[in-house]
């Protein structure tokens, strides 16, 4: 017998994606809608959808290998400055939050304090951190498409411009980029 492998959602991620959050996840903000609260109200009811694909996967077959996918981009500091590392450790973590939460089965504390800083509500109902907890994913599956270095004290206006499409993104002087003008690891 061959194992099967499943992902619940392709590039759930991208659902942050301030650009296009359409494209991944069907959003069309309203007029006077808190943007951060909607795309993390979408994330929170896709996350327990992913769960409770994973406990119905596993009660179906035992064997299933259920996994989650995410579109990664690592984000390396422009410089040693402990400005710009912190830049790029506080970009890594909107890279890390939906993978923390499939693996754990939990929401990690950095993310339960932006939420309270921010004032956003995810809608946690009544037994989601249970579904959580039950509906781990077996592996991380992951997309690759470039990297990205962010600077502090960078404000992009226009961030589709700069690759990473974040506000801080600043071109890294030591990676080659594509034919898109995407830096290319080596």
């Amino acid at each position: 017998d061959k194992v099967k492998y499943w992902m619940t959602f392709n590039e759930i991620n991208e659902v942050m994606n301030q650009e296009m959050p359409y494209h991944q996840a069907g959003i069309i903000y309203q007029p006077g809608e808190n943007h951060g609260d909607v795309k993390l109200q979408v994330s929170h009811h896709l996350m327990i959808a992913s769960a409770k694909a994973v406990i119905l996967g596993h009660r179906i077959n035992p064997e299933f290998k259920i996994g989650c996918m995410v579109s990664h981009v690592p984000i390396y500091p422009y410089s040693c400055n402990p400005e710009d590392i912190m830049a790029a450790e506080e970009a890594m973590r909107e890279r890390f939050f939906f993978p923390d939460v499939h693996v754990r089965g939990h929401y990690p504390r950095y993310a339960l304090k932006e939420f309270e800083r921010k004032g956003y509500d995810i809608g946690m109902e009544e037994g989601d951190s249970e579904i959580l907890k039950k509906g781990t994913v077996d592996y991380i599956g992951f997309s690759y498409y470039m990297s990205n270095a962010v600077k502090a004290g960078v404000c992009n206006a226009e961030k589709v411009s700069v690759n990473g499409s974040l506000e801080n993104s600043v071109e890294n002087p030591y990676i080659k980029a594509s034919d898109w003008g995407w830096p290319i690891d080596p």
